[in-house]
């Protein structure tokens, strides 16, 4: 029986964007820093950026550090039967706070460089991390053209094949993981488009601290969705399954995410 399903995009990102602050979310601009080394030419004003780019990358930095336990904490709880929705809400919301922290201070430090950085300079640095992107999606639809992407919880079907004798609920199992599956392509889907590719507010010059933070706002609703949709396909495989099979799906999914770095 065979349940694969190849996506138009990758889903292996998912966990990066989850639990950590990616290159991408840093003043949410991925070219900024080389912009500014290449096109700012008075070097007094590109010392004084690239000095804030170094210490907000440096807060980055411990962030990931810290939250480089707080996955491990999480994988911990993933396996355990016994802890509560409740208390995997309270995680959630714990990181969600933490995480607004450190967006709080790019945000401030992006409208701070911005004073410094000309309409012109602007444009050729908007100019350079649209071509990137742009050359970085074409890179990803040739590798799915020839077919190179596909789910990285495949293992887990193979699991489920393996440890799911009846025939029923084997059935219910891989459509639920479909399902989970389906919603992270979307997620994804969506989190690539928050970018000044598509964004006008993130490409704009002189966006104000407000209009950012209204923009994060939105990637973080759509984390806070998939925090949900990993805990809601969690607790269907242990209301589904008995012991053993819970435990062989359960520590699939947690070597899945740790063998593809999908937390990381």
């Amino acid at each position: 029986m065979s349940f694969r399903k190849v996506y138009l995009q990758p889903i292996i990102i998912i966990f990066v964007y989850l639990f950590f602050v990616n290159n991408q979310e840093i003043f949410l601009i991925d070219q900024l820093e080389k912009g500014v080394k290449k096109y700012v030419e008075d070097k007094s004003r590109k010392d004084e950026i690239l000095a804030v780019t170094s210490l907000t990358k440096s807060s980055v930095k411990q962030f990931n550090k810290l939250r480089e336990e707080q996955v491990k904490e999480f994988r911990l709880m993933n396996g355990n039967p016994n802890i509560s929705r409740e208390t995997f809400k309270r995680y959630f919301q714990a990181r969600a706070k933490e995480r607004l922290e450190i967006q709080i201070l790019m945000i401030e430090n992006r409208v701070m460089m911005h004073e410094k950085i000309t309409n012109t300079e602007w444009d050729l640095i908007m100019e350079m991390e649209n071509h990137v992107r742009q050359k970085n999606r074409n890179k990803i639809e040739k590798k799915l053209s020839r077919g190179k992407y596909i789910t990285p919880f495949a293992s887990m079907e193979n699991v489920i094949d393996k440890v799911i004798d009846d025939e029923s609920k084997k059935i219910e199992l891989m459509n639920m993981l479909e399902s989970f599956k389906s919603t992270h392509h979307s997620w994804v889907t969506k989190a690539n488009d928050f970018s000044a590719l598509h964004n006008e507010i993130i490409a704009k010059k002189d966006a104000t601290e407000e209009e950012l933070t209204n923009e994060i706002m939105k990637l973080n609703i759509l984390r806070m969705d998939m925090y949900i949709n990993i805990i809601d396909f969690r607790f269907s495989i242990l209301e589904h399954t008995d012991n053993e099979e819970w435990e062989a799906i359960i520590n699939e999914l947690n070597s899945t995410m740790k063998k593809q770095k999908i937390m990381q």
